[in-house]
């Protein structure tokens, strides 16, 4: 190397000619002198060379991006097709804007967008907080709004409640599942019940005193005697008798005779004593009758059934044949009783006229009853 001078390269030759390729076009060093000599036009020449001018280029910029004045309206942006960015941007602006929106919601004014989404959130969670409920008693907690419906649709009909809670009550503070299990349980006590007593035989039931394991034929009796029994009646006549009286005093009519079958194991509860009387004048007399029914058991002596003689019963003109007629509903129930003794009845009779009168009487006996 003795005697040689030493080649001085300040820049890498394959790097400097990578760099005036990519340098900018036109660009020039600090010397003055175009970096890449091979790409010296000018942008009009570019612009010629690709058909086209300066201010075609600028009216193509100015309808893809628009101006400053173009017409916005703040409609719902369903027309932004049509519109140029500019005006789509003031579109979305005006969205934004504080007098965009009109009202409240949820009680706060809805003058900007990151206010009206938080009042919003409220209405998903207080005070817009995250949140994990559970909704299904037994199931999982839920932080989002879709699973929470989807637990109350499985409680409401579909895979069902988790994990039922205990029958209650009905009560303040109880739930309605609380109180449907009660509800469940009750009927079931009572199907039980009912099917223990489809079991028994009424002699069980009647004589025993536990018919059932825990059963009280008293308890039983408390609440059957609570149904009312249904009351039924049956009836017995006498035969009709027929007399004449030629009297102006009081006298005694015939007797009409009934002797009640009492239905077996009957409790009366009242017994009515229905007693007709026709009388029909035999001669042309004018009277004024009064009269009362009478009664007796067994022969024991007759009792004052029915006193009508403070003032005339009947009452009959000057006339023969002329006639007149009474009956009338007697409650017997303190004479009549359940044993099977012969009852007897008749009429008294008193007129004021001892002409003839032709008397009819005859009685009917009803007996109201339970079983």
């Amino acid at each position: 190397m003795t005697g040689l001078t030493p080649r001085v390269q300040s820049t890498s030759e394959p790097i400097s000619a990578i760099t005036t390729i990519t340098n900018p076009l036109g660009e020039k060093n600090v010397a003055g002198t175009q970096i890449n000599p091979a790409t010296q036009d000018t942008l009009a020449q570019i612009l010629t060379q690709l058909d086209i001018t300066l201010s075609a280029l600028r009216d193509a910029f100015i309808a893809a991006v628009g101006l400053k004045a173009d017409a916005a309206t703040a409609d719902d942006l369903s027309d932004i097709t049509t519109t140029t960015a500019y005006a789509k941007l003031r579109r979305i602006l005006l969205r934004l804007s504080s007098d965009a929106f009109t009202a409240t919601i949820q009680g706060a004014a809805r003058t900007e967008l990151d206010t009206m989404l938080a009042q919003l959130s409220t209405y998903l969670s207080a005070s817009g907080a995250a949140y994990a409920a559970t909704v299904n008693p037994g199931g999982s907690a839920k932080s989002n709004v879709e699973q929470t419906l989807e637990d109350i649709g499985d409680i409401l009909a579909g895979a069902g409640i988790t994990t039922f809670p205990a029958a209650a009550a009905a009560a303040n503070g109880v739930s309605l599942g609380e109180v449907i299990h009660y509800i469940q349980d009750t009927v079931d006590t009572i199907i039980t019940n009912i099917a223990a007593l489809q079991d028994l035989a009424q002699s069980d039931i009647l004589s025993d005193s536990t018919p059932f394991a825990g059963a009280s034929v008293d308890l039983i009796k408390t609440q059957t005697d609570k149904i009312p029994l249904a009351q039924q009646e049956t009836e017995w006549a006498s035969t009709a008798v027929s007399q004449q009286v030629a009297s102006a005093s009081a006298t005694a009519l015939t007797i009409g005779s009934i002797t009640p079958t009492f239905p077996t194991g009957a409790t009366a509860v009242r017994v009515i004593l229905l007693a007709s009387l026709h009388a029909a004048n035999q001669a042309a007399n004018t009277h004024h009758v009064a009269l009362k029914v009478e009664g007796q058991k067994a022969a024991g002596g007759y009792l004052t059934q029915l006193d009508l003689t403070a003032q005339p019963t009947l009452a009959m003109a000057n006339a023969d044949g002329a006639g007149d007629s009474w009956s009338g509903a007697i409650d017997v129930s303190a004479l009549v009783d359940t044993s099977a003794a012969q009852y007897d009845f008749r009429f008294e009779v008193d007129s004021d006229n001892a002409g003839a009168i032709n008397y009819t009487s005859s009685f009917v006996l009803v007996l109201v009853y339970t079983m």
